[in-house]
This record gives C-alpha cells, structure tokens and sequence, in this order.
C-alpha cells in the first residue's frame, strides 16, 4: 500500500475507523430496525470516501486501484440510492 507513505500513523487508523464504523452502519441499521435512515446516510458515507481514494490514487498515479475503488463506489451508491427510495 504505497499511499500510506504520505499519511501519519494516526491518519491511518482513521481512514480505516471511518470504513470499518461505515460498513457496519450500512448493515446494522436496517438488519435492526432501528433508524434505518442510518444505512442510507452510511451507503453514502462510504461513496464519498471512495471518491476521495480515488483522488489519493490518481494523484500518486496508482491507476490499479481504480477498479476495485470504482467498483465500491459504485456498490455504495447503489445501496445509498436503494435503502433512500425504500425508506
């Protein structure tokens, strides 16, 4: 992962914090029940951080990653715009 040369430790860890609270807030909320609006807004979340590695990437010219970042983008967008028409 040669993007992490650019960032500190504690940027890091909190990428992977803001991924790992978004991934669990696109499936607890509605699995629960429990404001399911949460899961939308997540969905959404992800979107824009996958925006961003996208410009992290292009700029270190690591265009190997655009497939699999292009591709959640894609699936977060997709939930996003499902779970909003289903709410």
């Amino acid at each position: 992962m040669g993007w992490t040369e650019g960032y500190s430790a504690t940027q890091i860890k909190a990428i992977a914090g803001i991924e790992v609270l978004g991934g669990i807030g696109v499936i607890l909320p509605w699995l629960t029940g429990i404001a399911k609006v949460l899961t939308p807004l997540a969905a959404l979340g992800l979107a824009v951080t996958m925006v961003g590695a996208l410009v992290v990437h292009g700029r270190r010219g690591e265009k190997e990653s655009f497939p699999v970042n292009g591709a959640l983008l894609a699936l977060a967008l997709v939930v996003s715009i499902l779970r909003f028409t289903q709410l």
